[in-house]
C-alpha cells in the first residue's frame, strides 16, 4: 500500500512553490509513491476518540505545479505520517493543536512530535546549554533589561515566540529611548522577552544548520543586508555557502540526545560566531537552499531515514 501523509500547513496559496521546504518534502514523498493530503490547523477536530480534518488531496504535476483535490474529510487514523508544518508563533491555537494531535493512534507518526513541540521553546530551550549561548537575560522587568544593556553596551532584544526575525531590535547603552522602547516591548510581549549580548559576527551572517534525526545534513550562512541586524531570508538576507566548524559539531552533539528523546526529527539550529541563538522546531526551513548551494537533497535524506 502507498504511504499516506497528512500535511498540517498554512493555506497552500500562501506557500512559495520555489522555496518552501514543506512543498519540497512533499514533492519528494510523491516521487516515492506516497499520497498527500493537506489541511490547515483550524480544520482539525476531535470527536468521540476520533481525530479528523477537512482538507484536500495534493499532487504535483510534471512541471512542479500544485494540483488540489476537492474538499473532503479525512480520519487521521488512516495515515502513516502527520507533518506539522504551519508557521509560528507558538500561541494558544498552536498549543491546542498539539494537544489534539496527542490523540493520534500510536501507528501514526507525527513529525515533529507534538509533545516535543510543547517542551522545546525555540528560544528558551537554548538556556539549557549555557556554555553555547551568549550572555542572556530573560525577563519582564524593564530595569533589569536596562542594567543588562549598561553592562554589555550593545544588545539584541527578542520576543520569545515570534519567528522569521519579527520584533528583533538592537539597543545601545547611550540611546535615551531605551526605557521607552522596553516599556512598549513589555506591553506587546507580556510573557517576557530575551536580551542578549550583541555578537559582532552577526555582520557576516548567522549560520543555519539543518538536522535530520539529530544529524547535521548541511548548513548555510544567512548574510544580512547592509546596515541590518536580521539575516533571515524572508527579510532580505542572502544565503551563502559555509562549513561546519568543530564548535558547530559540538553544539549538534550536545543537543542531539534531547531532540531525539522528544521526537524532534527535523530541526534548524541558528549559530552566530561560536554561539547558539535559536533551536527551530516548529517548521524549520532550508531544504531548497541546501539543494541550490550544494546539491544536497535533504528531502530524500528525510524520507530515506524514515523508510519511505
Amino acid at each position: 500500500m502507498n504511504t499516506m501523509i497528512a500535511l498540517q500547513v498554512d493555506p497552500l496559496n500562501s506557500l512559495n512553490l520555489k522555496s518552501d521546504t514543506t512543498l519540497r518534502i512533499s514533492q519528494e514523498a510523491q516521487k516515492r509513491g506516497a499520497k498527500l493530503f493537506a489541511y490547515t490547523p483550524n480544520q482539525l477536530a476531535y470527536n468521540q476518540g476520533s481525530l479528523s480534518t477537512k482538507g484536500c488531496s495534493l499532487q504535483f504535476d510534471n512541471q512542479g505545479h500544485l494540483i488540489q483535490g476537492e474538499t473532503e474529510t479525512l480520519n487521521l487514523a488512516s495515515v502513516d505520517f502527520v507533518l506539522i508544518r504551519q508557521n509560528p508563533p507558538f500561541d494558544k491555537t498552536y498549543l491546542s493543536n498539539t494537544l489534539l494531535l496527542d490523540h493520534l493512534p500510536t501507528a501514526v507518526r507525527a513529525l515533529n512530535n507534538p509533545k516535543g513541540l510543547r517542551i522545546v521553546s525555540e528560544k528558551l530551550f537554548t538556556l539549557g546549554f549555557p556554555d553555547f549561548i551568549p550572555p542572556t537575560l530573560v525577563t519582564t522587568d524593564c530595569q533589569q533589561a536596562i542594567d543588562f544593556i549598561n553592562l554589555y553596551k550593545q544588545v539584541i532584544l527578542k520576543p520569545l515566540y515570534e519567528y522569521g526575525g519579527k520584533g528583533i531590535l538592537t539597543l545601545h547603552d547611550q540611546d535615551p529611548n531605551n526605557q521607552a522602547v522596553l516599556e512598549l516591548y513589555a506591553d506587546i510581549y507580556p510573557e517576557g522577552f530575551m536580551v542578549q549580548k550583541y555578537l559582532p559576527e552577526v555582520k557576516q551572517g548567522d549560520k543555519r544548520i539543518v538536522l535530520i534525526n539529530g544529524h547535521p545534513v548541511g548548513a548555510f550562512l544567512r548574510q544580512p543586508q547592509d546596515n541590518q541586524i536580521r539575516s533571515n531570508l524572508r527579510v532580505g538576507g542572502t544565503a551563502l555557502r559555509t562549513e561546519l566548524t568543530t564548535r558547530d559539531y559540538e553544539i549538534c552533539e550536545a543537543l542531539a540526545p534531547f531532540l531525539k528523546q522528544w521526537g524532534l526529527y527535523l530541526v534548524g539550529l541558528d549559530v552566530i560566531g561560536n554561539c547558539l541563538t535559536e533551536v527551530n522546531v516548529t517548521s524549520p526551513t532550508g531544504f531548497v537552499t541546501l539543494e541550490e548551494l550544494y546539491g544536497i537533497n535533504a528531502a530524500a535524506i528525510f524520507w530515506e531515514d524514515l523508510g519511505v
